[in-house]
């Protein structure tokens, strides 16, 4: 093998990879009269300043390949979105952005329609050069891999014209791939600097999409409780009743003797930053952990904890686990997911969601949903106002948490 070629080569597909996604069409540099974000954007790329050149000398510049725009597929009109599908980005959503970039709309497989956000659309990002494909990559055919580490929600609006499609193994092969811990690429490589420009892009275009989802959830909320904020920190998506003081407000003084009798124990006091913080610290023995973990399906799953509560005490509970399912990265934070098996009691369990933050405080979330249908596993959803872009531990960051009040034993 060639290393001064190959090297080479990939300096080469980086370099499109750029101008593919952070380049605008030549209709926005060659005007008479440039809008500013033109202007720095010229400045800073030497390859538009060519274009521009040439198309204002009358001469043609050189163009992106086929490949990183595909032809959409002639059945496409009327085609309902569903898993397996590659799709582009509706084109309207191009637009100027960050550090004088124009962002082009990329094309993405689709996961799953989501569970838990009824126009969310779980996908994944696809990249149409296999000269980036690097550790953990999906290939796609012989000329386009997904990135399992670049996962996002959209709102389905988002999504355009279809490009093909994929079978159901593909599907999960990516989808679980993208609930593993990214893995790394040397830094400072191509590979590396593709990929934090993959993220640029999707954060991009996912942080519209958060805020057509919330602006749907806060409707909803509006008209489930009249005058009350959505933006309340106990989840209000379906106009329930927050579960109250007792057991989010002063706890009973003899709590983690409670915890205790059920095999958990008790965080220390110092890292309780308010009462409801000890059902969301507290730790399982060694022994329920093993049993958890021997019971565990293949792949990483988020662990809940459901607590049924009497006088704000907790009289008993039972793990669970779930599947995320919807990730928003940034500029909020929005989870998804779906518990892995049936809960009993359905509608009588809410749900409370915490984030660990890089100082190890546990933030609130912002909004949410819970969904407890009989004949189904319960689904869920958490916004928290932080931006996650960079983060990879999202699986270990969330905590979810349910809770039923029951009625004392006579």
């Amino acid at each position: 093998m060639n290393l001064k070629v190959d090297s080479w080569q990939i300096q080469q597909a980086w370099e499109l990879a750029w101008r593919t996604r952070f380049c605008p069409p030549d209709q926005l540099i060659t005007a008479d009269d440039l809008p500013a974000e033109a202007v720095a954007h010229l400045k800073s790329c030497p390859s538009c300043r060519r274009r521009g050149e040439l198309g204002k000398a009358g001469e043609a510049g050189e163009g992106l390949p086929g490949l990183a725009r595909p032809l959409a597929k002639p059945e496409d009109a009327g085609e309902e979105l569903k898993p397996g599908q590659i799709r582009s980005l509706a084109p309207g959503l191009a637009g100027w952005g960050p550090k004088h970039r124009y962002y082009d709309p990329p094309v993405v497989l689709i996961l799953e329609l989501s569970p838990s956000l009824p126009n969310g659309v779980l996908v994944a990002q696809t990249y149409h050069d296999p000269a980036l494909m690097g550790q953990g990559d999906v290939a796609l055919g012989r000329f386009r891999f997904a990135e399992p580490w670049n996962l996002y929600t959209l709102h389905r609006e988002n999504l355009g014209r279809l490009h093909g499609e994929v079978d159901q193994p593909t599907v999960e092969l990516v989808w679980e791939a993208g609930q593993e811990a990214a893995p790394q690429e040397p830094e400072w490589s191509p590979q590396f600097l593709f990929r934090q420009m993959e993220l640029e892009v999707a954060c991009f275009f996912s942080a519209g999409a958060v805020l057509s989802l919330m602006a749907e959830y806060e409707n909803a909320a509006a008209l489930a409780q009249g005058t009350l904020s959505a933006a309340a920190d106990y989840p209000l998506a379906d106009g329930r009743a927050p579960l109250g003081p007792a057991w989010e407000g002063e706890a009973p003084e003899d709590l983690p003797a409670c915890l205790a009798r059920l095999g958990l124990k008790a965080p220390p006091a110092a890292q309780l930053a308010e009462p409801s913080d000890i059902f969301f610290l507290a730790e399982p023995s060694v022994r329920k952990m093993a049993l958890a973990a021997a019971n565990a399906d293949s792949g990483p799953l988020l662990p809940v904890m459901a607590f049924r509560l009497q006088e704000g005490r907790p009289v008993s509970f039972e793990y669970l686990r779930a599947r995320l399912t919807d990730l928003v990265r940034s500029p909020q934070l929005v989870l998804g997911g779906k518990l892995t098996s049936l809960l009993e009691g359905g509608e009588r369990w809410r749900a409370e969601f915490r984030w660990l933050d890089e100082d190890g405080k546990l933030l609130k979330s912002r909004a949410g949903g819970f969904t407890c249908p009989e004949a189904e596993p319960a689904s869920f959803w958490a916004s928290f106002s932080v931006d996650a872009a960079k983060v990879a531990d999202v699986v270990q960051r969330l905590y979810v948490r349910l809770f039923r009040v029951q009625e004392k034993q006579a």
